[in-house]
């Protein structure tokens, strides 16, 4: 996609508007509106919010340090707040940055949103078949559904497990899937992986229960929950095997239906006393949870948005996937493997 510098008006209402000259504000409403903002600041800087390292903001920009270290700069001059603390050894949001980046996010997606709805086809009459994981959150499934309606593609979602959607895609059953990563990509198109860090998690009253964190060779002699093994059997294999090096070889391992996760983990958590391993944003969501982070961060869980090889060239394929990646990261934390 071309890059495309059209400066921002507004960032809660995220309007974009045409070029006017450097250091020039409005009035819209009651705000002075700051116009020497462009699209590519909020990128830059949402890309050292993320990093909170601005080596590899730069890296993964694809350019060198020093302009980046100017651009925020110049953004935090024509805002008029710090954005971050720096030191010799690290980079910290400040209360302005933090506030800051949710609606740099916002305007960054709207933008991108904008662009793509710009290189759809005049006349759009078509469905698109989406399969989603079990812990998709509503939101993710709303926005999804609210840009389907302005691009006027009729969205039919449903929720599979990584398996299922593997054989849907193959079958020619589903257009779009969102499946952990561990499978066979022939015949598929797969884009860059996203990810979200496991930790442990146990009921409040378990012995294990704390904030601090663990060792995953302090979990020998536990009980494991987890879903079952058809339900993605790459990632299944691939954890077991990331315990057992790591000198945990479970006492026990009890299966669960991950679609029902919240009765699958109240159960076995409380009910056997065993663990799990869940992110973080999951163990929030649940509640009366204990979770721990892991010690080293051995476990993750990746994720990629795919369809069938060739389809993703397709204008109204990618306007799609790239939604749909968009809306994982913004809504359910997830965040870029390649980070």
């Amino acid at each position: 996609m071309a890059a495309i510098s059209d400066r921002v008006a507004c960032f809660q209402s995220a309007q974009v508007v045409g070029h006017l000259p450097d250091g020039h504000r409005v009035r819209i409403g009651s705000d002075m509106v700051p116009f020497g903002v462009e699209i590519r600041h909020l990128r830059y800087f949402a890309a050292v919010a993320e990093e909170l390292h601005f080596g590899r903001a730069a890296r993964k920009l694809y350019m060198s340090r020093p302009p980046l270290s100017k651009r925020i700069a110049d953004l935090e001059d024509e805002l008029g707040v710090q954005l971050f603390v720096r030191t010799s050894r690290s980079v910290h949001l400040t209360p302005h940055g933090h506030r800051l980046l949710p609606l740099a996010r916002a305007v960054i997606r709207a933008f991108d949103a904008a662009v793509d709805a710009m290189a759809l086809p005049a006349d759009i009459d078509r469905a698109l078949r989406v399969a989603l994981v079990s812990t998709t959150s509503p939101d993710v499934v709303r926005t999804l559904k609210a840009l389907s309606a302005t691009w006027h593609i009729d969205l039919d979602w449903s929720e599979a497990s990584t398996a299922e959607q593997h054989k849907g895609l193959l079958d020619g059953l589903i257009d779009i899937g969102v499946m952990g990563l561990h499978i066979d990509t022939q015949g598929l198109w797969v884009s860059s992986p996203l990810r979200k860090i496991l930790g442990v998690a146990v009921s409040p009253e378990h012995p294990l229960a704390s904030d601090q964190p663990i060792a995953l060779s302090d979990l020998q002699d536990q009980t494991i929950l987890l879903p079952t093994r058809s339900s993605s059997p790459g990632h299944y294999d691939d954890l077991l095997a990331t315990c057992r090096e790591n000198g945990f070889h479970p006492r026990k391992v009890k299966h669960g239906d991950q679609r029902h996760q919240a009765l699958m983990v109240e159960s076995g958590l409380l009910s056997d006393h065993a663990v799990t391993f869940i992110p973080k944003s999951d163990a929030v969501r649940l509640g009366h949870v204990s979770w721990r982070p892991i010690e080293g961060e051995p476990l993750v869980w990746e994720i990629a948005v795919c369809c069938r090889h060739g389809e993703q060239k397709d204008a109204v394929m990618q306007a799609a996937i790239h939604a749909v990646l968009g809306a994982l990261q913004e809504h359910d934390n997830w965040i870029d493997a390649k980070r």
